[in-house]
């Protein structure tokens, strides 16, 4: 007799454990409000315990039918968020290469023009990634200068200014990698600079730029992003 109480107090234990691991549902919350719960209490249950709420449109209609407060219903959708997302700091100075869409010339670019470059390959930190392959990275030409007759060669540097986040945010970038305590002032690329050899190094040629150049850019500010889990 002793031991079959003994074994039932175990089971009891046992079912205890699992059910207080279980996750609250959208039933949960609706049982909890027809027993006369308050907002609150609801609310507090929920910030304090795990959750699988399904909060599509749907869901969302079904709990206001069963006449859930706005406040609970706004907790669940939270928690989901809260549970879902974490953020990634992207350092400042943090590398990628991107790749230049149109061709450019010293002979028809303008000061002002704005240039456009995709993301070669997906950005990771921290081991998730923070800028996907293909994003946009958006610049603009900072000087332009025709090759003269008298020999003078023509000139063309861009200016990068911003790259779109996993999460939509932009970062600021620029083409040179900046150090602790130096003057970055002068942030225009030049593209001849980074290893590519141009026509338009030699006297009388203008500078171009074909498309599918690369170029090594930079993050130039610390920045959170919102991530999603793997």
């Amino acid at each position: 007799m002793k031991r079959l109480f003994v074994l039932a107090f175990i089971l009891c234990a046992l079912a205890s454990s699992v059910c207080a691991q279980q996750s609250l549902t959208n039933n949960d919350v609706i049982e909890m409000v027809k027993a006369g719960l308050s907002s609150e209490i609801i609310t507090a249950k929920i910030k304090n315990s795990s959750s699988a709420f399904d909060t599509s449109p749907d869901a969302l209609k079904e709990l206001k039918a069963e006449n859930v407060p706005d406040a609970v219903i706004l907790a669940m959708v939270q928690s989901g968020t809260e549970v879902n997302t974490g953020t990634v700091v992207v350092p400042e100075g943090t590398s990628f290469t991107a790749v230049v869409l149109d061709d450019l010339s010293s002979q028809t670019a303008s000061e002002g023009d704005a240039v456009t470059l995709k993301v070669a390959e997906d950005v990771i930190v921290d081991g998730h990634v923070v800028i996907k392959s293909g994003a946009v990275v958006k610049g603009r030409v900072t000087d332009a200068e025709a090759s003269g007759r008298r020999g003078k060669g023509g000139r063309l540097r861009i200016g990068l200014q911003t790259v779109n986040a996993v999460d939509g945010q932009k970062i600021r970038v620029t083409g040179t990698r900046g150090k602790t305590g130096q003057d970055k002032s002068a942030k225009s690329v030049s593209l001849a600079a980074q290893g590519n050899i141009f026509a338009g190094m030699i006297k009388g040629d203008s500078v171009k730029i074909k498309s599918g150049t690369k170029i090594e850019v930079y993050t130039d500010e610390d920045k959170s992003i919102v991530i999603q889990p793997r």
